[in-house]
């Protein structure tokens, strides 16, 4: 019977993440009563309390009867609240960073062994060793970095969302880059469609950000080319707009596909362009989200995906892309404390407050939903190198820091929550998710209040469904598991690293 249950249950979970209100009402007759209580987590419990076989078999059969009769289960639902449905209107994410687009201090040993003043980003890299052989250096760091071990682990977790950086010689031929004296080694759509289907199988949803943009639209290596930003400037506009077109489509022929359906939800038009140097400034970014959103928008519809447009370091925002004309558009704000010296000097309870106060103020004041598309556990002047806290004291702080930023950016009315930068880096604490869950600076989302744990993971005793291990390989000090207030919750240490 067990088995059964779990199939049916997981097959449901998969296959309806855009009708939230039918799966609440599925919960509603397996618990045997109606509640007003809109937390699904208390019905989910009930299903413990089960009294019999055969009720468990009645019930089943009736939820299978509402699963198969109703096609709203298996549609995608129109969005509601500037977004599409999600385990409880809040979005809990990491994001999917130096996987497709490479940053070196993430994970320095792609680097390893060359000449570090030449080889500082992807450009360098694919210029410096040619093109192929760039191509099988990059292929043998996808193949491991982030892989369904990663996905499964990050799902049971509680991660309802990834937020998937790629660049925009991913949908470029390799002799459309030659012609253009660009390096880089095109192509690798395919592990897109990989992590698609990953978050498919685990009941996760992807938001595809444009994370290069021709020209390079910021003085850093994430943007592909370091300290060589010509963004804004000739024809890299319209390249970039023709970019959209493309990965639009692409985004369409998935939700086209039975094995791809329904997992990318949205398109971020471009990141973190470095607005005080663009030519024009702040308006040429303007200019060109509005350009953006109706060349996605003729392969996205308006009832099924988020276009989402990153603040381009400004808060000058309100007002823009006013409803009705542009519809289910959100504000990615990135808001760290470790890059501003203003934030250097502070103590942990100005930390502490600058998070729960100021973070929530500006996501607040705008007119747009927002998600807090980066942040970190960061917050001292050497972000990425300074050492984990060896102090009582300074390791609460920490998860206490983490905690408040979650918080703030799921405030009502305008936050629509989180994806933490990073899922995992090589040797940087601060910006690892999976290190946090590991060292519990990071609360697992579905031990959080608000967090919903995946209905089959909430039916049965830990390690009936998952066991400690089962998605991959663990670290040397082996795996924990603690309890949260919604239910088991798995942490393995050194997941995967």
């Amino acid at each position: 019977m067990s088995g059964v249950v779990v199939k049916f249950i997981s097959a449901f979970n998969r296959t309806s993440r855009s009708c939230f209100a039918l799966r609440y009402s599925c919960i509603v007759l397996f618990s045997g009563r109606i509640s007003s209580d809109p937390t699904a987590n208390r019905q989910i419990t009930r299903l413990r309390n089960w009294r019999t076989q055969s009720e468990a078999m009645n019930l089943l059969v009736l939820a299978a009867i509402l699963f198969v009769g109703l096609p709203c289960c298996i549609s995608q639902a129109p969005l509601e609240n500037g977004g599409p449905y999600t385990w409880n209107g809040k979005v809990f994410g990491v994001n999917i960073g130096g996987w497709l687009v490479t940053e070196k201090w993430i994970m320095p040993s792609l680097y390893a062994g060359l000449d570090p003043k030449f080889y500082t980003d992807e450009w360098k890299l694919c210029e410096g060793l040619g093109t192929e052989v760039c191509r099988s250096k990059l292929e043998a760091h996808r193949a491991t970095f982030f892989t369904e071990a990663h996905t499964a682990l990050l799902a049971r977790n509680g991660v309802t969302h990834f937020r998937l950086p790629i660049p925009y010689w991913m949908v470029m031929s390799q002799a459309e880059l030659d012609a253009r004296g660009e390096p880089y080694a095109a192509g690798g759509w395919e592990h897109v469609i990989d992590a698609v289907k990953w978050a498919k199988k685990y009941g996760i949803v992807i938001l595809l950000d444009l994370h290069c943009a021709p020209g390079a639209q910021n003085p850093w290596d994430n943007s592909g080319r370091a300290n060589n930003m010509t963004w804004g400037t000739g024809d890299t506009i319209a390249r970039t707009l023709v970019v959209i077109d493309r990965i639009s489509q692409r985004i369409a022929a998935l939700d086209a596909d039975p094995t791809t359906a329904g997992v990318v939800v949205a398109l971020e038009l471009i990141n973190e362009v470095w607005s005080f140097a663009v030519q024009g400034g702040l308006n040429t970014v303007k200019d060109y989200y509005l350009q953006g959103y109706d060349v996605a928008r003729k392969h996205l519809p308006v009832d099924r995906y988020w276009i989402v447009i990153e603040q381009a370091f400004s808060g000058d925002w309100v007002g823009f892309m006013p409803a009705p004309k542009y519809q289910n558009v959100i504000l990615d704000m990135h808001i760290y404390q470790c890059f501003d010296p203003y934030f250097f000097g502070m103590s942990y309870a100005q930390h502490l407050k600058q998070a729960n106060e100021n973070t929530k103020a500006s996501i607040n004041s705008q007119t747009l939903p927002v998600v807090l598309g980066e942040w970190s556990a960061a917050y001292t002047a050497n972000p990425y190198t300074d050492p984990y806290p060896n102090t009582t004291d300074g390791r609460a702080f920490v998860k206490e820091f983490v905690a408040a930023q979650m918080t703030a950016s799921e405030s009502d009315p305008k936050g629509k929550g989180w994806f933490f930068w990073n899922f995992r880096t090589e040797s940087s604490w601060a910006w690892d998710f999976n290190l946090g869950l590991a060292q519990q600076w990071v609360t697992p989302p579905n031990s959080r209040p608000g967090g919903v744990k995946k209905l089959v993971e909430v039916m049965y005793a830990p390690g009936s469904i998952h066991t400690t291990g089962s998605t991959g390989s663990t670290g040397s000090t082996g795996s924990t598991r603690s309890t949260g207030s919604t239910g088991t919750t798995e942490v393995e240490q050194n997941p995967m690293q």
